[in-house]
């Protein structure tokens, strides 16, 4: 599902300021693409997030042992939030991870995505 928003950066950097939208740099336009696949046979959820102006990409491998509860449940959970909720990034200033919040309902995820070299 493809998402627009704005930057985050500036002086003083703060990245818990930028999920909350303090740190809005105007001049610079992000849009944002993330895609969850499912690994049966590893049984592990894949998250790939990409700033399509800048052509950066993040990646996350969540297994069973990273969530609360089966799986499979979690990634249909994630899944439905990304659909239907919000998604909020923030973009690193350097080669760092990327930061994203998911909002739908009463679920509210928060995942810090490596960069992929």
């Amino acid at each position: 599902m493809a998402m627009d928003a704005s930057g985050g950066g500036g002086y003083g950097y703060d990245p818990n300021a930028a999920m909350q939208g303090q740190h809005k740099d105007q001049e610079f336009e992000r849009k944002w693409k993330i895609n969850l696949d499912f690994d049966p046979k590893q049984e592990i959820i894949v998250m790939r997030v990409v700033e399509e102006l800048s052509k950066r990409k993040w990646s996350l491998s969540l297994g069973k042992n990273d969530v609360n509860g089966k799986i499979r449940d979690e990634y249909n959970r994630l899944g439905k939030a990304i659909a239907n909720g919000t998604c909020d990034y923030v973009y690193p200033e350097d080669s760092g991870a990327a930061k994203v919040h998911i909002k739908y309902g009463n679920d509210e995820f928060n995942f810090s995505v490596p960069q992929d070299y």
